[in-house]
């Protein structure tokens, strides 16, 4: 293209890498790609961060517990609206994202107190109606400590993942990629100071967004033991408490 972007398109198989850990070339079934710096943008496969360089992983159970999620569909009705919904439910909430066909919902719960096909009778109770559960989806929320090793970084998912009751998941891909712009000379001539700095700013900024996701616990509502027990089970972190 004119800005010199090569797409390639195929299935990545392995890495390899030189004497000092750097992937300088990335396996796909079909050919060989070499590299100088890397982007893992994998997702939950967490394909170089996690299962290359096994990085720490720093688990925010203990103050999220929602573990788990049922997703299904509704109808939209006649009336759009132009906005997304949490739903407190009586073990976690509900998500309600209008499309122009179909309103997307889930119910993300903590399945020390109910299971999926529990969480499914709660919500339709709720939708007043029998609902589809199109997937059962396991949540881990965390982060890796490091999100920069060798010439790697990962964005999004691949590097934390933070339960989406305010699609937080965004804004932290958007920060990390402008905080890297500070940093963008290291890349030839990598500083391992400067690593180390990036690493604990956007560390620090993930657990910001999950100090105020926590936040939306911080509720008087006792109709359920999950709700009576929550402040109990998972304490407030500790930056959130100031």
């Amino acid at each position: 293209s004119s800005k010199n972007i090569k797409m390639i398109e195929g299935e990545v198989i392995s890495f390899e890498q030189n004497d000092n850990g750097d992937i300088k070339k990335v396996i796909l079934t079909d050919q060989t790609v070499n590299c100088d710096f890397v982007f893992d943008c994998s997702g939950f496969a967490k394909l170089v961060i996690g299962k290359l360089y096994n990085q720490e992983w720093i688990s925010y159970k203990q103050h999220l517990p929602m573990d788990k999620a049922i997703s299904f569909w509704i109808d939209s009705g006649e009336t759009l609206k132009p906005s997304t919904s949490a739903v407190a439910m009586k073990y976690g909430w509900v998500w309600k994202i209008p499309l122009q066909d179909r309103t997307g919902c889930g119910y993300v719960y903590d399945s020390t107190y109910i299971n999926a096909e529990q969480a499914q009778h709660e919500a339709e109770e709720y939708f007043q109606q029998k609902l589809n559960v199109r997937k059962e989806i396991k949540i881990d929320a965390g982060r890796f400590k490091n999100v920069w090793v060798n010439n790697c970084i990962a964005v999004g998912l691949s590097g934390n993942f933070i339960e989406p009751l305010e699609s937080t998941s965004i804004w932290l891909e958007l920060s990390l990629l402008d905080n890297f712009k500070h940093f963008a000379n290291e890349i030839d001539k990598p500083n391992k100071d400067s690593i180390a700095l990036f690493n604990e700013i956007i560390g620090n900024e993930v657990d910001e967004k999950m100090n105020f996701v926590y936040m939306h616990y911080m509720t008087k509502r006792n109709d359920s033991d999950f709700w009576r027990e929550f402040r109990d089970k998972h304490p407030m972190p500790e930056k959130l408490k100031k």
